[in-house]
Parts: structure tokens; C-alpha cells; sequence
């Protein structure tokens, strides 16, 4: 168990150590990176099918990697390539190797597409996990056996979250906010990262709100006096810098 614990400690050191040299590579989830065009995009996670009847564990798992784009964030849904104006694409990423209709464990990925560059990643781990993305207990105290057990299956999304940011300078932490939570922000000098362990912000998933949400990213600004928050869910933004600029102009028209 105390080996399963230190493991857990190293995967989340990302939060105390200071990062070497800024690093102005776009940032990045897994096989997404800010800036990839939207036919690298799709050539990883096609368009979801209707579905063939086939529920096996592979074609689950298949499945939830597939994507559903659709025009601006909010509107009706793409049924061709579009390599112009925003277009938003939302798919699953499963935690278990092996899935079932069942007990399907999964976060989502949302992206949003500017003249077709990828402009926003948003990595959605599921509901009432705030407690595994914020910074963990000491080892010893009274909770630090209970956030073990809670939060090991995350080790892996957590170091696929943060493996783009730890050469992107030093993690600063933002508490300057209406509920006083914790931000962790990035700032490599082409893109932003932040991982908000309890998400708050305009969300309301239209295209004003992330108009709002990526003017507030670009500013350093969170949870100003007319955002929400969600204490349940946890989140991890990452903004082009340059291609959120040109996101809020088009999403405002």
C-alpha cells in the first residue's frame, strides 16, 4: 500500500516543483494538440457511426473515441467537413480497458475548431472527483489513506493532463476569485492551461458563454462575479492563444 501511496505522490509533483525553461510548443491532451487541423482531428476520432449492433467490449470502446461535431458550440450537427468558421467536437475516452453497457467508466474531450485549427481543449473527468485534481493531503495525515483509495484509478488522466504543461514554466496558483477556489494556470508564452479542481465560469455551453469562458482564460481572470460554479465537476482548459483571439471574435458576431 505505501508503495501504491508514493506512487500517487510523484504522479501529482507536478503541483510543487517548479518546470524547467518555458517550452512555446502549442500545449496538448493525449494525441490532440492546439493548433492540429481538424482533418488531423478526424483522421484520430472519426465521425460516431449509428452503430452495427455490436456490443463487445472492443466495439464500446471504439465507439467512445469516435466524435460528434457539430457548427459554432451549440448548433446542429456537421454531416460533411468543414474547414471554416467554429465548429465543436465532443467524444469519451473510457478509464477501463474493458467496458459494458452496464459499467462504463469514461471522461469526455470537447474541442473547438477556428478556420480549421484547434483552438480550445476541454478534459471533463467524471462527476464528484474534485477531490483527486486538487493538491492531495500530506502522507500520513487523516485523509491522505481515503484520497489514495479514491483516486488512484485517475493516476493515468492526471499525468495525460498535466505531461504538456510541466515544461511550460512554473504552475501559478489563483485564488483571487469570488469563492476563493484553487486555480493552477500555465502560461508557456502560445498557450494557457488550467486545471480547476471545482469548475466555475460562464458555462452555459452556447456560443456567448465561450466567447466569455476563453476571454476570461486569455485575461488570466476565473470565477468572476457572474460565472457559476459546479463544485462536482472538475476541468482542464487548454487555450491557443492566438486562435482563442480570432474564437471570440467569430463567436461574437
Amino acid at each position: 500500500m505505501q508503495r501504491i501511496l508514493m506512487r500517487i505522490v510523484a504522479s501529482l509533483s507536478f503541483l510543487t516543483v517548479s518546470a524547467a525553461a518555458q517550452d512555446a510548443s502549442p500545449l496538448g491532451f493525449q494525441n490532440l494538440r492546439l493548433g492540429m487541423s481538424i482533418s488531423e482531428f478526424r483522421a484520430k476520432h472519426p465521425p460516431a457511426s449509428d452503430g452495427n449492433g455490436d456490443l463487445s467490449s472492443s466495439s464500446l470502446l471504439r465507439h467512445l473515441t469516435q466524435s460528434t461535431c457539430v457548427r459554432g458550440t451549440s448548433g446542429p450537427r456537421l454531416e460533411s467537413e468543414q474547414n471554416h468558421g467554429v465548429v465543436r467536437c465532443t467524444y469519451k475516452v473510457p478509464l477501463e480497458k474493458v467496458v459494458s453497457l452496464l459499467h462504463m467508466s469514461a471522461y469526455s474531450v470537447s474541442t473547438i475548431f477556428v478556420n480549421g485549427k484547434l483552438a480550445v481543449i476541454e478534459v471533463e473527468p467524471p462527476t464528484n472527483t474534485n477531490i483527486c485534481f486538487e493538491r492531495p493531503p500530506q502522507p500520513g495525515s487523516d485523509g491522505f489513506q481515503m484520497f489514495a483509495a479514491a483516486c488512484d484509478r485517475f493516476r493515468g488522466l492526471l499525468k495525460d493532463m498535466t505531461d504538456s504543461v510541466t515544461k511550460a514554466g512554473p504552475v501559478r496558483t489563483v485564488t483571487d476569485n469570488r469563492y476563493q477556489l484553487l486555480l493552477l494556470r500555465w502560461d508557456n508564452g502560445s498557450s494557457v492551461a488550467e486545471l480547476e479542481a471545482e469548475m466555475c465560469g460562464p458555462w452555459n455551453n452556447a456560443d456567448s458563454g465561450w466567447a466569455n469562458a476563453v476571454s476570461e482564460m486569455l485575461s488570466g481572470s476565473y470565477c468572476g462575479p457572474s460565472d457559476s460554479v459546479s463544485s462536482s465537476q472538475p476541468v482542464m482548459l487548454y487555450l491557443h492563444k492566438e486562435l482563442g483571439r480570432s474564437l471570440v471574435q467569430q463567436l461574437n458576431r
